[in-house]
């Protein structure tokens, strides 16, 4: 199990509440097979609902939307509603997906986030990738 690294199992905000005490059995389960339990599919409307203890997940992973943020704000802060959300989830245990722009990182980070998911998260890492490795001096 130490040789493996982190294993996180995400489950769909959907198939918890369609199911929830199937959702309590295999949060049980996995949990002791030593696996992290991560909540899928949050929105920004349901966010404010969703209590991560009572449900006893490791991990929330927060859907980004434009909507998220105050028209016209210039700082790009979420909304305080969105914001004490996050609080109250625990910004260390907030993942922000569906991140296909710079602004919506810098969203994320305004409030403290530190996990991102995305398209723009992969086009940064891709171009990261590719970049040569600085040339070696020649040996004498």
């Amino acid at each position: 199990m130490g040789s493996r690294g982190t294993i996180v199992v995400e489950l769909q905000l959907v198939d918890i509440f369609a199911d929830i005490s199937g959702f309590f059995f295999a949060r049980d389960f996995v949990r002791e097979k030593g696996y992290r339990v991560c909540l899928d599919g949050v929105t920004n409307t349901s966010l404010p609902l969703i209590d991560r203890r009572k449900l006893g997940v490791d991990l929330v992973k927060l859907f980004w939307a434009p909507e998220m943020v105050t028209p016209g704000n210039e700082e790009n802060k979420p909304t305080e509603a969105v914001t004490e959300a996050i609080q109250k989830i625990g910004k260390s245990r907030l993942i922000l997906a569906r991140c296909d722009s710079p602004s919506s990182i810098r969203a994320g980070q305004s409030v403290g986030l530190s996990m991102f998911q995305g398209r723009h998260v992969d086009t940064v890492l891709y171009a990261d990738s590719r970049r040569a490795p600085a040339p070696r001096p020649a040996a004498r």
